[in-house]
């Protein structure tokens, strides 16, 4: 056999594999992929955990001013107007799931992880945090989970009738339970959402 040609082919078959392995990494990114970025602030402790729990509260008052810059990456806008009340909501998540994770006599031999989102008094960022919680990373992909380690066990939140009823109706849909701080929830909502097997709640302080 001609050398030239055997050589020939041979490149021809490499340059071919090589191609349909780029396309397929591509192809394999693209379906986790989005146009858009998330702009999500909180608390994350996830790694090695068994069961992971979320929590949205609204830390910031508002969100921030938008950019006008049309040539980069379309970005969420962040949050401003630190709020100290509901950053307490925050800290006392935090530290009623380090007590858990403490004691031996609940949930023994589980190790409770958590994800904490700030939902800056808005619906759009709290159905930002909503649909990051359900895929699982950074980066929502509607349908799709595509993180890694344990899956949302639950969601606290997200502080207000509006926000809770807002993250409710897409929790919903993936039957995922929520704790809401809302009493209005308990009265108004319940029956809008009891079809979708959503399990509100009322965490309500004694007098």
């Amino acid at each position: 056999m001609d050398n030239t040609g055997f050589n020939w082919k041979y490149r021809l078959l490499c340059g071919l594999c090589a191609f349909l392995h780029f396309y397929a990494s591509i192809s394999a990114e693209s379906t986790c992929k989005l146009k858009a970025k998330f702009n999500l602030n909180g608390y994350r402790n996830v790694d090695k955990k068994q069961v992971v729990v979320g929590g949205m509260f609204p830390v910031h008052r508002r969100i921030a001013s938008a950019n006008t810059n049309s040539s980069s990456v379309p970005l969420s806008l962040g949050c401003e107007g630190f709020n100290f009340r509901t950053f307490r909501w925050t800290q006392t998540m935090l530290f009623a799931i380090d007590e858990i994770n403490k004691r031996t006599d609940l949930l023994p031999d589980t190790d409770l992880g958590y994800v904490i989102y700030d939902s800056c008094f808005t619906i759009s960022k709290a159905v930002e945090g909503t649909l990051t919680y359900l895929t699982g990373q950074e980066e929502a992909v509607p349908n799709y989970r595509c993180g890694t380690g344990a899956p949302l066990a639950a969601l606290v939140g997200a502080g207000g009738s509006d926000l809770s009823i807002a993250t409710a109706r897409i929790l919903g849909l993936y039957y995922f339970p929520q704790v809401s701080l809302s009493i209005y929830i308990l009265i108004h909502g319940l029956s809008l959402h009891c079809s979708s097997y959503i399990y509100l709640g009322v965490v309500w302080p004694n007098p």
